[in-house]
């Protein structure tokens, strides 16, 4: 029998596959409506009591979970219910079911059947991370099959509400419907067309690394698998490593310990980073932690999450801020950026004018011994206070954000639970929707906006700087309690660490910093933590294993291929909600990086229109490579790969399939360079196998045998790639590529 198939559109959500078997009830997705009157008929959904009633026969619906119930003379004569359950699910194929069941036949009596393959399909209520982000509706083939025939033909499709509908008896029936999407991502990159953009650097908030807890203090592998990132930016907080500072009542000054400071500041140096100084800026919490007895401004209260706070007088804070300028500059510490105070609460103009005295008197003692220091802070993109920073602040030199993707946790009675909208989480569908996120940030003016604004305002035209930024803030030092977001470490998170990398290429941003690279070697005990709501970390420690998690590998493969400030070229052929690439002008090639926001295959065909290709070197993450597996049984979320796929491709164009919430970068030297094409300075990836330039992951292997033990890694010779590749980590010897 030949199938018939309809073609349909998609819609964007979570990381997770469709494990085989399980069973999803989902309400509001399928809609049975009568299509044939004389009956008073009584719909009871799962919200409401079962003998709720509606009379009058005409127009009912009825949604999964829930039954219609046909009375005749005021007695119920047979109830109907549906249920909608996925089956199975690939890289390219979902299948699920709509199963009938009528407590009495009834078959002269018609009902319309709707389902919303999608909303099934994404399954919201998965665990751990909900709701996959999927491709749209008209991306998607549909094949309907009823007691083993193929029903297709009896089906109707609706673009604009991306459902399908069949008028059905009321009487049992059975409806498998399986879906197919093969999206096509066609990419063109004009080796010669220079967009006006750069790239942005990565880098890494320095929290937590080098202490008692972390177990990188005295690791080898640690400063090769941080120097693997290639960061532009490493961010120290004073407060948050713990640098001893203590203030002395009797003849008001102050006094550090550097020790501290110091090995960070050097291991900083040493893995090619510029230093971000982050220092706290009063007495309340969250990294604004002043020493005892510091004077402090108790004219102005600052008010901060129900707790109050104060600055420090201008006198006191020049004494701060000068006792580590100085030190900085005897030491020959090289400090690029000054942050003033993390996070500062803007309540009302009076609190904001208050502060900018406190920030040019640090901005005055800072180029007291170091001139060519910049200062900034990370709250003047405030739209409703940066015209008053601008004009009370005038010698501002960066100015920087942080940035958080989403918010909020679902919770019931303190169980996790997926993310549900609003407070209780936002779904992935609706984070993967957004066309950009620098643009549409709630806190701040927009990249492009502040800084135009900026030099509009003092005809300065200042870096911008994201210099704290993760999926989730959920699970911070306010809400240590809720646990941390479970999407952060799996690919969902590294799709959307490099999707934000693009979004900051084409916002203008200079310097991406992710918060943070190391955490502590035990997973805290949370409501999220059996879920994979394991911190806010890349990588972890525990003795001499590494885990490392999926934004890491992001983060490499970023910092490798694209070096700070590379040319963007002119690269058209993304599809928001779907795929994106973005190409770079690399030395004397180019280098493509590729993302698939949704959780299906995308086959990506990448040209170069009258490019002279070499050999081309492709790194893919993605499910091949890495996995984060939930056992229902022991309820917890394990992690069971963790790598990159490395290929070579000779051939223009490009053709490549990238997995679900995977990231894709391609690297191509032309025969031939360019003439007129300003080349930034930049390095290719080496050999074919799994390294880095850093060194720190030169002896590992490719196996087509998962390995045991969740989030440990085993010691493993090279050999040749095989397409299952299951990775793993680190030797205290590494070469490099």
């Amino acid at each position: 029998m030949t199938s018939k198939n309809f073609l349909l559109a998609p819609s964007r959500a979570t990381h997770l596959s469709l494990a085989a078997g399980a069973l999803v009830l989902l309400t509001l997705v399928v809609l049975l409506i009568p299509t044939s009157s004389g009956l008073s008929l009584t719909a009871a959904s799962a919200s409401a009591s079962p003998s709720a009633e509606f009379q009058g026969g005409a127009a009912l619906k009825v949604v999964d979970d829930s039954s219609i119930k046909d009375l005749s003379k005021g007695k119920v004569v047979s109830v109907l219910t549906d249920t909608a359950t996925p089956l199975s699910s690939t890289g390219y194929q979902r299948t699920y079911e709509v199963n009938l069941v009528a407590s009495v036949a009834v078959p002269l009596l018609t009902v319309a059947v709707l389902t919303s393959p999608l909303t099934v399909m994404s399954q919201p209520a998965q665990l751990p991370g909900g709701a996959d982000a999927l491709p749209a509706f008209g991306m998607w083939n549909f094949t309907i099959l009823t007691h083993g025939k193929n029903d297709t033909r009896n089906w109707s499709t609706n673009p604009t509400t991306g459902t399908l509908t069949r008028t059905a008896p009321w009487q049992n029936a059975v409806y498998t419907i399986t879906a197919r999407a093969n999206p096509v991502l066609s990419i063109s990159v004009l080796p010669t067309g220079v967009s006006g953009q750069v790239a942005p650097s990565s880098g890494f908030v320095a929290n937590g690394i080098f202490s008692t807890t972390s177990g990188t203090l005295n690791s080898t592998t640690f400063p090769g698998l941080a120097a693997a990132t290639h960061p532009g930016i490493v961010r120290i907080g004073i407060t948050s490593i713990g640098v001893q500072v203590t203030w002395n009542t009797t003849n008001n000054s102050v006094a550090f310990k550097w020790t501290g400071l110091d090995r960070l500041i050097n291991f900083s140096k040493s893995v090619g980073a510029n230093i971000m100084l982050s220092l706290p800026a009063g007495s309340w919490g969250d990294g604004n932690t002043l020493p005892t007895g510091m004077p402090l401004n108790l004219l102005m209260p600052v008010t901060f999450y129900g707790t109050t706070g104060y600055f420090p007088t201008v006198t006191a804070y020049t004494k701060y801020v000068s006792a580590l300028a100085q030190h900085v500059h005897q030491a020959g510490e090289h400090v690029m950026y000054w942050s003033i105070g993390n996070e500062v609460p803007r309540v009302n103009v009076s609190e904001v004018a208050t502060f900018i005295k406190v920030f040019n008197a640090a901005e005055l003692a800072v180029h007291k011994y170091l001139p060519g220091a910049l200062v900034g802070t990370d709250v003047m993109m405030d739209p409703n206070y940066l015209v008053q920073f601008a004009k009370g602040a005038p010698n501002t030199q960066f100015l920087s954000f942080h940035f958080y993707a989403v918010s909020g946790m679902c919770l019931n009675n303190g169980v996790y639970c997926p993310p549900q909208g609003g407070s209780q989480g936002i779904p992935d569908p609706d984070l993967v929707a957004r066309s950009t996120e620098f643009g549409t940030m709630l806190s701040w003016d927009p990249p492009l906006v502040a800084r135009s604004e900026w030099f509009n305002l003092t005809g300065k035209l200042l870096p911008v700087l994201d210099s704290e930024s993760n999926l989730n803030h959920e699970g911070g030092t306010l809400a240590t309690a809720a646990g941390t977001d479970p999407r952060i470490q799996t690919l969902f998170g590294a799709q959307w660490l490099a999707g934000l990398y693009i979004d900051g290429t084409q916002q203008g941003v200079k310097g991406i910093v992710y918060y943070t690279l190391a955490g502590p070697s035990a997973i805290n005990s949370t409501p999220t933590s059996a879920y994979g709501g394991w911190g806010f970390q890349m990588m972890r420690f525990n003795g001499s294993s590494a885990t490392l998690y999926a934004p890491y590998w992001a983060a490499t493969m970023w910092g490798k291929a694209v070096p700070s400030q590379s040319a963007a070229l002119l690269t058209t052929g993304s599809v928001d909600g779907l795929a994106e690439a973005q190409a770079y002008r690399v030395g004397t090639g180019i280098s493509v990086v590729a993302v698939n926001h949704v959780n299906a295959s995308v086959r990506f065909t990448i040209s170069f229109p009258g490019q002279s290709l070499t050999p081309t070197n492709l790194t893919l993450l993605d499910h091949r490579s890495y996995s984060e597996t939930w056992n229902p049984l022991t309820h917890q979320e394990v992690l069971t790969k963790s790598g990159v796929l490395p290929r070579v491709r000779t051939s223009n164009p490009v053709t490549f399939v990238l997995q679900g919430y995977g990231v894709a970068v391609l690297t191509e030297t032309p025969t031939v360079a360019h003439p007129g094409i300003h080349y930034a300075p930049g390095a290719l990836f080496g050999e074919s196998g799994l390294c880095s330039a850093g060194g720190a992951l030169g002896n590992t292997t490719f196996s087509t045998s998962p390995w045991s033990g969740a989030g440990s890694f085993g010691d493993l010779a090279r050999t040749p790639w095989t397409e299952g590749f299951v990775a793993a980590t680190v030797r205290p010897v590494l070469p490099s590529c």
